[in-house]
C-alpha cells in the first residue's frame, strides 16, 4: 500500500491518462487548502484549455477511501470523471465571467448568502473576514457562483472585499439573511422523513429502482411514527444549520413543535430539534451531541459540541449553560450539633432565589 504522499504522486502523475486527449499537456497541481473548522486539505488542481479556473477535488478522503478499496486506479478513473462532470458546467455556464465580476458590489448583491461556522474552531480564516457572532458561532457571509439542488461552489467575502464594495458587516448580515430564505428556503420536516429520504436514497441506487418506489419500501421497513423529533436544514440540505439565526425561523420552528426546544448541531448542514415538552436533560444531549460529532460528522463539518435553546415566550435563542451550583459555593457558618434535617432546613433558608431564565447574550459584529 502507498503512502499518503506516495498516493498524492501517483494521482498527480496518471490522471491525464484518463481524460480527454485535449488534456494531455494539462497542468497538474495539488495545494493545500484552508477549510471550514480550519482543517486543512489536499486539493487537486487540473488547468482546463477552456478556462483558467479548476474545481478543486480533495484528496483526503480518497486517501481513506483507497485504504479501504485498494482500488487506486479506480480512484484516479473516478476522479477523472468527476472533475469532466464538474468542469462542464463551470465554463458552459460563464463562470469564469462571474468571477471576474466578484468585485462589482451590484453584480453579487443578490447571491450573498450566510453560513453558520464554529467561531473559535475557525481562527485563522475569520482573521480576514467579516463576521457576526452568536454566542460561541460566526455568521460569515458568502457568495454563491454556482451550484444546483446537490452541490454549490461559493465564495467568502474577505475584508478586502467588504471594503471594496463599501458596505459594512452589518449590512452584509442584513443582506445575507434577507437573500438565504430566496436562495435556499429553510425547511423543519420530522426526522423520520430525512430517514426515509436517506434511505430510499440508497436503496434507489442499489437496486436501481425509482426514487419514490424506494421510499414506499423504506416506509413499509422502517418502524415509524411516534418520534417528535425534527430536522431543520434548508431545501439543498447544504450549510442549513444558518437557518436557525433567522428570526422568522425560530418562531416558525417553534408553533410547529408547540413551544420552547432545545437545538442540537448534527452539523454546518443541519441541526436537531428537540421539543423541551419531552424533558430531555440537556447535559446528556450535549454529551450525545459531542459524540456524534466525534464518531460520525467530518472534521470540516463540525459545528459545535453545545446544545443551544429558543425560548418561545422571550423569542430569544441562546447557547444553553449549566446552572451554578449555589450550595456549593455558599459558605455555612453551622453548629457542629446540627443534624442533616437542620442543614437542609438551614440551607433552604439561606439559599438566595434562583432564577432560571437563560443567560442573556448579544450578538457582536466584526
Amino acid at each position: 500500500m502507498k503512502s499518503y504522499s506516495e498516493f498524492m504522486e501517483y494521482i498527480k502523475e496518471n490522471v491525464t491518462d484518463y481524460l480527454p486527449e485535449r488534456f494531455e499537456s494539462a497542468e497538474i497541481a495539488i495545494r493545500q487548502v484552508v477549510k471550514n473548522n480550519d482543517v486543512v486539505l489536499d486539493g487537486l488542481l487540473i488547468s482546463s484549455p477552456d478556462s483558467n479556473i479548476s474545481p478543486t477535488i480533495y484528496l483526503n478522503p480518497l486517501y481513506e477511501q483507497y485504504k479501504e478499496e485498494k482500488d487506486l486506479d479506480g480512484i484516479v478513473s473516478n476522479i477523472a470523471d468527476t472533475y469532466i462532470e464538474n468542469i462542464e458546467p463551470v465554463v458552459n455556464r460563464g463562470f469564469q465571467e462571474k468571477l471576474e465580476e466578484i468585485g462589482n458590489y451590484e453584480t453579487v448583491k443578490d447571491y450573498i448568502f450566510p453560513k453558520l461556522v464554529n467561531l473559535e474552531k475557525n481562527s485563522i480564516r475569520l482573521q480576514d473576514a467579516p463576521y457576526t457572532q452568536r454566542e460561541d458561532l460566526a455568521i460569515t457571509y458568502n457568495i454563491k457562483v454556482t451550484g444546483d439542488s446537490h452541490s454549490m461552489g461559493s465564495i467568502m467575502i474577505t475584508n478586502y472585499l467588504m471594503e471594496k464594495y463599501g458596505v459594512t458587516p452589518e449590512e452584509l448580515h442584513v443582506l445575507a439573511m434577507e437573500n438565504m430564505e430566496r436562495l435556499s428556503p429553510s425547511v423543519c420536516e420530522p426526522l423520520e422523513n430525512v430517514m426515509v429520504e436517506i434511505s430510499a436514497s440508497q436503496l434507489s441506487e442499489q437496486e436501481g429502482i425509482s426514487f419514490e418506489e424506494a421510499k414506499e419500501h423504506v416506509r413499509e421497513m422502517l418502524p415509524l411514527g411516534g418520534t417528535e423529533i425534527y430536522c431543520l436544514s434548508n431545501e439543498s440540505k447544504l450549510n442549513g444549520a444558518v437557518s436557525i439565526i433567522s428570526e422568522n425561523v425560530q418562531k416558525m420552528v417553534a408553533e410547529q413543535v408547540g413551544g420552547d426546544y432545545y437545538v442540537l448541531p448534527s452539523s454546518v448542514h443541519e441541526l436537531m430539534i428537540v421539543p423541551k415538552s419531552l424533558g430531555m436533560n440537556f447535559g446528556e444531549l450535549e454529551e450525545m451531541v459531542s459524540s456524534v460529532n466525534a464518531a460520525c460528522v467530518r472534521d470540516d463539518e463540525v459545528l459545535s459540541n453545545h446544545v443551544y435553546q429558543y425560548d418561545a415566550k422571550e423569542h430569544k435563542f441562546s447557547r444553553c449553560v449549566p446552572e451554578r451550583n449555589l450550595k456549593k459555593n455558599l459558605k455555612l457558618d453551622l453548629e457542629p450539633t446540627v443534624d442533616v434535617q437542620e442543614e437542609k432546613n438551614t440551607l433552604q433558608s439561606e439559599l438566595p432565589e434562583q432564577s432560571h431564565e437563560p443567560m442573556k447574550h448579544s450578538g457582536r459584529i466584526h
